[in-house]
């Protein structure tokens, strides 16, 4: 009898399980097969618009440099100055005088009903007033809004601090184009309708304040 036939049979029967194992065994396992990453994605190149021409940026050859539209930039520079006096008085005075003579009756005399009055009134007023203010220096301020006529309303501040004070500037009116030099400064007595005001908060303005007793002793509502 010839085994060959017989021996490959079983060795072919005992190999097909182990086949079958081991692919389970894979799956089971969760094995999955390796991959390359893929490269990171470039963005694309934005287009270059050339060397001359930048979008975005403004190069007016022939334009007035001079502030003239919104958001345009002036310097203001501050040269006030102002000077009040006046001087008053005021004098006045009455004298009145009343007397009555000595009545006489049937040649008789009542000098018990002789009566006089007299009353004098004077008043004497006097008062004066001196003020002066000065205050120089340069602020910048942006236009917010350009007029049909063309006048610019331009509006600004600035602040200081020094010594844990502070200082605060604004200003606001009316500037004519015309009026504003060629490096973008106006004199402040060419602003129309200005409205400059400076004022200091903290330790220094403290200290100037009058307090609340003394400045009732300066208003109106002390009687004397």
């Amino acid at each position: 009898m010839n085994f060959k036939p017989i021996l490959a049979l079983v060795c072919l029967v005992g190999v097909l399980p182990l086949a079958g194992c081991g692919t389970m065994g894979g799956v089971l396992h969760g094995d999955t097969p390796e991959t390359t990453p893929l490269p990171p994605v470039q963005p694309p190149a934005p287009p270059s618009p050339g060397a001359i021409y930048q979008p975005g940026n403004t190069i007016a050859f022939m334009e007035d440099p001079i502030a003239h539209r919104v958001g345009d930039l002036i310097t203001v520079v501050l040269q006030e100055r102002t000077q009040a006096q006046a001087a008053s008085s005021t004098a006045t005075g009455k004298n009145d005088s009343i007397d009555v003579g000595i009545p006489t009756l049937f040649g008789h005399s009542f000098k018990q009903l002789n009566a006089s009055a007299a009353t004098k009134n004077a008043f004497n007023g006097t008062g004066t007033s001196q003020q002066s203010n000065q205050l120089t220096g340069q602020i910048s301020v942006r236009v917010v809004e350009v007029l049909p006529n063309g006048l610019l309303k331009v509006s600004g501040q600035k602040q200081l601090q020094i010594n844990r004070s502070d200082e605060l500037m604004t200003l606001t009116g009316y500037v004519a184009t015309r009026d504003i030099a060629a490096d973008n400064t106006v004199p402040s007595g060419r602003v129309a309708m200005a409205q400059i005001n400076y004022h200091g908060r903290g330790a220094l303005g403290d200290a100037n304040r009058m307090g609340w007793l003394a400045r009732f002793f300066n208003s109106p509502l002390w009687p004397f």
